[in-house]
């Protein structure tokens, strides 16, 4: 519509007189052709007479997608079946005209469809006709138009499915196609077809004639004068040169080839390859060559490859490298069968088979169901930092049933590799459920998220799909902030005006914050700053850590609060602290302390009284004294007397107290405790009395009791010091003495208390003290105090130790016993013993004990006295490794003691992890058995193998073996052990020894397996090299048989066989006559049932000659040994 508007202003601005109306006319029909209905024909009037279409260019092509023959260059062959078929582009319109508006020549090899009037191809279907031309007996070359051929029209009625109906896909849009029938064979193919306009008068064009499909053919320029309209059937003009051109002679061909029994192999396994293997029948000739083409692809996707584009197949057999993407999906492959026969590729019916068909031989990979990742905190809605996560997988086995998968932990935002390694493999009986190793969350990962992968692989190394899965986000921590003291007295963080005193309360507060959705489980701890001495501690709760009340102990230090982060799921995040001021004290005050005597103020004597005395001075204003009074031995601190002190006459003082006998000859000492009405507390006061008088007794000799069996005077750490002493008892008979042990470096008492002394014997006994380990290079004092039964005390008496040496035993080499000499694998049910060497510096007997724990937590699984020896060595009796261990580490503890009751430092050992119990292979053996000298002949030398099983408790023995050359590895004989359930021992199935083993050395390996699926670690043995015994002949006689006529005479032979390594005898035999070297009879040996020799058939020989018999042993496996001879002569 734009173009004829154009073409009107032109023409206006050039002749407005002359075409105005016209123009404007057709204007008005350009604008108003929305309103013309879609049947009309034209946009012109009907009696306006215009141009008849015509096609400047056309041609047929041929379909070389489906073409069913090739030569063997791929040129398209015309045959029977071949499509040729109009293209749609034949209603193009040219885009370049010469100013007469006739086509350039050079585009005359395009499909174009032309109408002077500028109407449009009609687009419906074209009317054309096929035909089958011959040209007689002219030559081809000479033919230069439609009227020299001969035409035979082509119709579904006389050549049944060879119109092929026009299609929007396929052969053509406008016009009807045509599939070569068998009866053009020899013939050219032709067209007749006439331009269609979709409106104009007229819109039928003439009538072309293509009668050559080698080239285009074109059709003159039509003309409106009715009068001058030639026949116009168009004239060859362009060669088509690409391989579409159909002309040519319609070729025979062959029958088409077919393929049966297609199914796929191989590996269906990442980076394996399938194989189509299929039988080929050629249909044709013997000698016709395979060329069929392969499509490999999802299943549904290949057949409709080989259907629209044949030619795209490969030639390989063999899929490509199988990837992630193929593995889970149903992969299939179509073959078209092609042949090469007599010059021509020919195309048969594709064949289409997919990797779920049972007729496949194929090895599938295992693959995953599932794989999730879990953590060692399930109930928690979260992962943070210091989790322990670990993948947990489910398998779908494949053709092998048993797991060697692999794992790969990965961060999330970098791809980076964690952790790698082999997965604890699924078992198919036992939920085909496997493990990865756990993997801890550390601080690096906050922020980002973790991703596993597990690749499914099978004993094979057949690799599946892997799957991968991805955590949360890693979260920091619980965290805890602004820690603060309240003070109770002000209910805030400041504290009250004279600070932080003893008997007030401070309590904690703090934000808790959790970047997953559990509770605050937070724990503290107060403590006395400084000494990290613990005050209190527990659980904290909801930001509150409960209250402590200041003691009078802390006066003078600092509080410490130290709180941890802890959520409910027992994860520990940051530790915060705050200290408290000073504790302090207004303290009250007491001066002038003293002690009145009541009844002598120049002497104190038992039952005398006295009291205390005293002025308080208050710390604050108002308050009022509430002191307490302590009336104590000062020697030894013991307290005689306590209470609250009285007021009398504005002083303070202490009800009046009694001297009693147990304060004889000691020095008695006053303290009174300041504290005021509002529990203030002061400084201590105390002032001491005079001497208790009394007649007191006498220690006059102490001596030690060293240990036995040590050198003079020698003491070490870990032995018991005992004393006896010697007492004056003074007035009173009866002994209540008292001792003291004690370190005099650390000043540490190691015992104290009474002694013991039977009444009229004047030696008393000190109990033992054992010396502790940490007493090395110190020194024991002793001190015992005489004390008589009024309590009366005299003077004490000491003696000490020399220097505290280490004499303790030590042992070594303490190992594993490993009975078989092989390497110990640590698994449930096995049996565990160990051995070491005992050294005491003093030839001390072993009394050493032993202990078996657990590593993760320390339980205790058995402890209990070892085994020992005279030469020193000691053993840990048989222990069993019992359920509670797999997974764990067994740690076995030696505890040396000797038989003084010294303890030396413990020696430990541990296993590697505790796995499952897994069966084992024990005693493996191979024998070489002869069968030599059999009567009548037996079977091949064997090897013949033997082992003990060890497996899992209640299990039994489904271990497998293999035979193979040590050399080559190639396999000989494979197959399942069997078991001699009376004998208690499995066998492998004999083999018999064939020549192909002589020089050989032969490897059995037993896999052993048991009855619940699991494996164990595989066992090898190699035999000796395999030596071939070649069979022999001796005692060969030849006998003189009776006359068979006065020229001739019978003879006969045997001979004894001595079989090598096979038993079987196939010798064979020549009769030989010794004057003409002829061969007069041979063949094979007979042997008599039942012995050992072996006779040669008769044979009739001449007189006077030497009669040579030949035999050469050969056993039942072809081979031959030494040929032997004897020989008579005949007179």
């Amino acid at each position: 519509m734009i173009q004829y508007i154009i073409n009107f202003l032109i023409n206006y601005s050039k002749n407005k007189a002359k075409f105005i109306f016209t123009n404007f006319a057709l204007l008005l029909c350009v604008f108003t052709v929305d309103a013309i209905p879609m049947s009309a024909n034209s946009y012109k009037t009907k009696s306006i007479q215009g141009h008849a279409p015509y096609m400047h260019s056309i041609a047929a092509r041929l379909d070389i997608d489906k073409n069913p023959a090739f030569t063997e260059n791929g040129e398209a062959i015309l045959t029977i079946g071949s499509i040729v078929y109009i293209p749609s582009e034949i209603c193009n319109i040219p885009t370049i005209t010469l100013e007469s508006g006739v086509i350039p020549i050079d585009q005359l090899f395009f499909y174009y469809f032309h109408d002077q009037d500028r109407d449009d191809c009609i687009g419906l279907e074209h009317e054309i006709e096929w035909y089958m031309l011959q040209s007689n007996d002219k030559p081809w070359e000479e033919v230069n138009s439609w009227s020299e051929l001969s035409a035979t029209l082509i119709s579904n009625q006389d050549y049944p499915g060879s119109i092929l109906e026009p299609s929007l896909i396929y052969p053509g849009l406008r016009t009807a196609g045509l599939k070569i029938p068998q009866e053009a064979v020899g013939s050219r193919i032709g067209f007749i077809y006439k331009a269609y306009s979709k409106q104009g008068v007229p819109f039928l064009g003439p009538t072309i004639k293509v009668w050559d499909l080698n080239y285009f053919f074109s059709q003159n320029a039509t003309s409106k004068d009715k009068s001058n309209q030639s026949l116009n059937e168009g004239s060859r003009t362009n060669l088509i040169l690409d391989n579409t051109k159909a002309g040519g002679v319609v070729q025979p061909t062959t029958l088409p080839p077919s393929i049966e029994s297609l199914k796929i192999t191989g590996e269906f396994a990442l980076g394996r390859q399938l194989k189509a293997e299929y039988v080929f029948i050629s249909n044709g000739s013997a000698d016709a060559e395979d060329r069929s083409l392969f499509w490999w692809g999802p299943e549904g996707t290949t057949a409709y490859l080989a259907a629209q584009a044949p030619t795209s197949g490969g030639l390989n057999a063999q899929s490509g490298i199988l990837t992630e993407s193929d593995l889970g999906q149903v992969l299939e492959v179509t073959v078209l069968p092609s042949k090469l026969e007599l010059g021509q590729i020919v195309r048969g019916q594709a064949v289409t088979v997919t990797t779920r068909e049972n007729s496949n031989e194929i090895q599938f990979a295992p693959s995953l169901l599932e794989l999730t990742i879990e953590s060692r905190f399930p109930e928690a809605d979260g992962l943070v930092v210091n989790d322990m996560i670990y993948g947990q997988y489910r398998m779908q086995f494949g053709t092998n049933e048993q797991d060697a998968s692999r794992y790969e932990w990965r961060r999330g935002l970098t791809n980076e590799i964690i952790q790698q390694g082999s997965t604890l493999p699924a078992v198919i009986n036992a939920g085909s459920q496997g493990l990865t190793a756990p993997l801890i969350l550390i601080p690096d990962f906050i922020g980002d998220f973790i991703t596993l992968t597990v690749f499914p692989i099978d004993r094979n190394n057949l690799q599946g799909k892997s799957l991968i899965v991805s955590s949360g986000d890693i979260n920091p921590l619980p965290f805890i902030d602004n820690l603060t003291l309240i003070y109770e007295q002000t209910g805030t963080s400041e504290p009250p005006e004279f600070g932080l005193e003893v008997n007030h309360n401070i309590y904690g507060t703090y934000e808790f914050t959790s970047f997953t959705q559990s509770v605050d489980r937070s724990i503290y701890n107060w403590e006395i700053d400084g000494s990290n001495e613990l005050i209190q501690s527990g659980t904290a709760n909801n930001g509150i850590v409960p209250s402590i009340r200041i003691q009078p102990e802390y006066l003078g230090q600092t509080i410490r609060l130290i709180v941890t982060a802890v959520d409910s799921v027992n994860r520990i995040g940051n530790v915060r602290n705050v200290v408290s001021g000073i504790v302090n004290q207004i303290q009250p005050e007491v001066t002038s302390v003293s002690i009145i005597y009541l009844d002598d103020q120049y002497m104190l004597s038992v039952d005398h009284s006295i009291k205390g005395q005293y002025k308080f001075i208050p710390a604050v204003e108002g308050t009022s004294d509430n002191s307490s009074y302590i009336w104590q031995i000062k020697s030894n601190g013991g307290i005689l007397e306590q209470g609250k002190t009285l007021i009398e006459n504005g002083l303070g003082v202490t009800p009046e107290f009694k001297i009693p006998f147990s304060a004889v000859g000691e020095i008695i000492t006053l303290t009174i405790l300041p504290f005021d009405n509002a529990g203030r507390e002061g400084k201590p006061q105390t002032v001491d009395s005079l001497i208790v008088d009394y007649s007191y007794p006498v220690i006059t000799d102490i001596q030690l009791i060293y240990p036995r069996d040590m050198p003079p005077e020698s003491v070490s750490v870990g032995q018991r010091l005992g004393a006896f002493y010697v007492i004056n008892e003074g007035e009173q008979p009866l002994d209540n003495s008292e001792y003291e042990w004690r370190l005099l470096g650390l000043g540490v008492v190691l015992q104290q208390g009474q002694t013991i002394k039977p009444p009229n014997d004047p030696q008393g006994y000190i109990p033992p003290v054992v010396i502790p380990g940490y007493a090395i290079g110190d020194v024991v004092q002793l001190t015992v105090q005489p004390v008589d039964i009024k309590g009366i005390r005299g003077l004490e008496r000491r003696v000490q130790t020399g220097e505290l040496q280490d004499l303790y035993p030590y042992i070594e080499q303490l190992a594993f016993l490993n009975r078989d000499g092989q390497q110990l694998d640590f698994r449930v049910g096995q049996s565990l013993s160990a051995s070491y060497q005992f050294y005491s510096k003093f030839g001390s007997e072993d009394r050493s004990k032993y202990q078996w724990s657990l590593i993760s937590n320390g339980q205790v699984l058995k402890e209990g006295d070892t085994t020992r020896f005279n030469t020193g060595q000691g053993l840990v009796t048989d222990f069993i490794i019992p359920n509670a261990a797999i997974g764990d580490i067994l740690q076995l503890t030696v505890f040396p003691i000797d038989s003084n009751s010294l303890e030396g430092s413990e020696s430990s050992i541990e296993t590697t992890e505790i796995f499952y119990q897994i069966p084992e292979i024990r005693n493996l053996r191979v024998e070489f058995i002869e069968f030599k000298n059999l009567i009548p002949s037996g079977e091949n030398d064997i090897l013949r193998a033997s082992y003990q099983f060890i497996g899992t408790e209640g299990s039994t023995d489904k271990s497998t073996y293999r035979w193979r050359l040590y050399s080559t590895k190639e396999t000989l004989e494979e197959g399942i052990s069997v078991v001699d359930e009376l004998r208690g021992l499995s066998f492998i199935p004999d083999l018999p020894i064939i020549p192909n083993y002589f020089g050989e050395v032969l490897e059995l390996t037993v896999f052993p397996i048991d009855s619940n699926g699991v494996d164990g670690r595989e066992q090898s043995v190699l035999t000796d090299n395999i030596n071939y015994i070649a069979p022999q002949v001796t005692d060969m006689l030849v006998l003189r048989m009776s006359p068979w006529d006065e020229k001739k005479i019978l003879v006969a032979g045997r001979y004894q066989f001595v079989p090598g390594s096979n038993s079987i005898d196939e010798s064979t035999f020549q009769w030989i006559s010794g004057n003409t070297g002829k061969v007069l009879s041979q063949g094979q040996v007979y042997r008599f049932q039942g012995m050992g020799n072996a006779a040669i058939p008769n044979v009739i020989v001449d007189r006077l000659d030497t009669i040579i018999l030949k035999v050469t042993p050969i056993d039942g496996k072809g081979n031959k040994g030494e040929p032997k001879t004897a020989s008579i002569f005949i007179d």
